[in-house]
C-alpha cells in the first residue's frame, strides 16, 4: 500500500529583509554618532561663548564704573561697547557675533543704568549632524555685569521673618538710596507710618504690606533675588574707643553730639532730643539703635555697624513714632576695591 508522506508547508522565502535590517541600524547609528560628536562640540562651543560673553561683560562694567561720576552709568561714547567688542574679539568672536546692550534689554537689569548685557550668537559646522538638520549649530551665551559703586542706603539682611522693614514712624524717608530687603516672608516690607518715602530703588525678596496714608517712591519690587552682603569681604569694624560702657539712653532738651565708637549695649534717643552724630563708624555692641519719641538725629558721614554682645541683647534699628533721623553714609571711596554705606543687620 502506497502511503503519501506530508511535508510542513514552506514558506516563501523573502528577499531584502536582512539588508533593510542592516539599513535600519546603520542609520540609528549613524544618528547617535552624530548626536555624540556635534552635541560634544556643541556643548564646547557654548562653554567658549559664555566664558568670551563673561570677559567682555566684566570689560566692559569695568568701562562703566571708571566713568560712573561723569555718566552715572550710561555709555555716551561707546567705550564701554567698545571694551566689551574689544575682549570678545580677542576670544574668536567677531563684532558681527556679538550684541552689546547698555542698558540690559531683557531679564531682572533690564533698563537698568550701569549695567551692560552682552550675547554671543554664532554657528558651529555640523559634521554627521547636518545630515539631520541641513544647517550648521546655533550656540549663544548672555552675560550681565555691574559697572556701578556700591549705593546702598539700607539694607536688611536678615532671610525671613515678617517686618525685617517696618517703618511705623509718621514719617520715613529715603532719598536717592536704595531700600533692600532680604527676608522672604509675605509681609517682609511693612510701612504702617503716616509716609513712606524712598526716592529711590525698593527691592525685597519676600512681600510688602504698606497702609501707609501717602506713599512716594518709585517701584517697589518684590521677589527679587537676595542681596549678598556687601561688606562681607571688609574687615569688622573695630574700635579701641568705648563711649558707653553700659546702654546709652539721651532724653533732654538740651542738644547733643555723639562721637563714633564703641556703644555697649546700644543707644536710645528718645523725648525732645535732639541729637548731631559725627562722622564715623558707631558700633552697637547689643541693644541696637532706637529713635523715638520726639527725638531728632542728624549725621554726615555716619555709619552704624549694628552688631551682637555677650552680656546685652540683640536689638533692631528702630524710628519709629514721631522720631525722626536724618543719615548720610560715608561718600564712595573712588576705588573698585571697596564702598562704604549705611547698613544694617
Amino acid at each position: 500500500m502506497l502511503t503519501r508522506r506530508s511535508h510542513p508547508t514552506r514558506r516563501p522565502a523573502r528577499r531584502g529583509v536582512a539588508l533593510a535590517k542592516v539599513l535600519m541600524c546603520l542609520f540609528v547609528l549613524f544618528a547617535v554618532v552624530a548626536l555624540n560628536l556635534d552635541g560634544g562640540r556643541m556643548m564646547d562651543e557654548r562653554g567658549r561663548a559664555q566664558a568670551a560673553a563673561d570677559a567682555a561683560a566684566l570689560a566692559a562694567g569695568a568701562e562703566l564704573y571708571s566713568a560712573w561720576w561723569k555718566n552715572h552709568g550710561t555709555d555716551p561714547g561707546g567705550t564701554a561697547r567698545a571694551a566689551a567688542e574689544e575682549v570678545a574679539a580677542a576670544n574668536g568672536y567677531p563684532a558681527g557675533a556679538v550684541t552689546v546692550n547698555i542698558p540690559p534689554t531683557s531679564g531682572t537689569y533690564a533698563g537698568k543704568a550701569g549695567h551692560v548685557e552682552v550675547r554671543i550668537a554664532t554657528t558651529l559646522d555640523a559634521s554627521f549632524g547636518r545630515a539631520f538638520t541641513g544647517s550648521g549649530l546655533d550656540v549663544g551665551a548672555r552675560s550681565v555685569a555691574r559697572g556701578e559703586p556700591l549705593n546702598i542706603g539700607i539694607i536688611l539682611l536678615r532671610p525671613n521673618g515678617a517686618a525685617a522693614f517696618n517703618n511705623s514712624a509718621l514719617v520715613f524717608g529715603l532719598v536717592n538710596k536704595p531700600l533692600i530687603v532680604n527676608s522672604s516672608d509675605s509681609q517682609a516690607l511693612r510701612s504702617t507710618g503716616l509716609t513712606l518715602t524712598a526716592l529711590g530703588r525698593v527691592d525685597v525678596t519676600g512681600g510688602k504690606q504698606i497702609s501707609s496714608l501717602l506713599v512716594l517712591s518709585g517701584k517697589v519690587r518684590t521677589g527679587v533675588r537676595p542681596t549678598l552682603d556687601p561688606l562681607a569681604r571688609l574687615p569688622v569694624p573695630t574700635s579701641s574707643t568705648v563711649r558707653s560702657a553700659t546702654p546709652l539712653t539721651v532724653n533732654t532738651i538740651i542738644p547733643t553730639i555723639l562721637q563714633p565708637g564703641v556703644y555697649k549695649g546700644g543707644i536710645r534717643l528718645t523725648g525732645p532730643s535732639v541729637v548731631v552724630m559725627n562722622p564715623g563708624v558707631y558700633i552697637m555692641e547689643g541693644g541696637g539703635f532706637r529713635v523715638d519719641g520726639l527725638a531728632t538725629v542728624a549725621g554726615l558721614g555716619v555709619m552704624v555697624y549694628n552688631s551682637t554682645s555677650a552680656t546685652y541683647p540683640p536689638g533692631p534699628i528702630r524710628v519709629e513714632g514721631a522720631g525722626k533721623a536724618v543719615l548720610r553714609p560715608p561718600s564712595p571711596v573712588r576705588t573698585r576695591a571697596s564702598t562704604s554705606s549705611s547698613t544694617g543687620r
